[in-house]
């Protein structure tokens, strides 16, 4: 039977989404006390507040820890797309120095194709007529 040989050795896909989603429910990376003492630290100064302002009811927000960022978990430590997708050369480079002057490189030539774009965008809104004919195609397709 596939589902039971399934949960006898599952596919690595469904592993490591699985391992999201727990790090991603828990916020597991980070000890959890004291995001709960902070937690009821606040709900603490918030009742506070309201029974200042004779409020029976207190109104606790949203989002009580401010900085959710620090417990995001992705990506966890077993998350490694070269396992995940072996043949995909891509995944296979580990040379950060590489890739990093690659990009450097890329993010340069896109900044410098803007700049072309712009230029030929302005060449483009001063040939005569140019303007009335986009509008009319634009009222055409309509």
């Amino acid at each position: 039977m596939p589902a039971i040989e399934d949960l006898r050795s599952a596919p690595l896909a469904r592993m490591l989404y699985q391992d999201f989603c727990l790090h991603d429910a828990l916020a597991c990376r980070t000890p959890a006390l004291p995001r709960i003492v902070t937690l009821i630290e606040e709900m603490i100064r918030l009742r506070r507040e309201a029974k200042g302002r004779n409020e029976q009811r207190v109104q606790f927000p949203h989002r009580i820890l401010a900085d959710p960022g620090d417990h995001v978990s992705w990506p966890s430590a077993q998350f490694d797309l070269q396992t995940l997708y072996p043949r995909h050369p891509v995944f296979g480079r580990t040379d950060v120095t590489a890739m990093q002057a690659e990009l450097e490189a890329a993010l340069g030539t896109v900044e410098r194709l803007n700049a072309q774009v712009d230029v030929l965008t302005r060449r483009l809104h001063q040939i005569p007529g140019y303007s009335l004919a986009a509008r009319i195609k634009n009222m055409l397709k309509s």
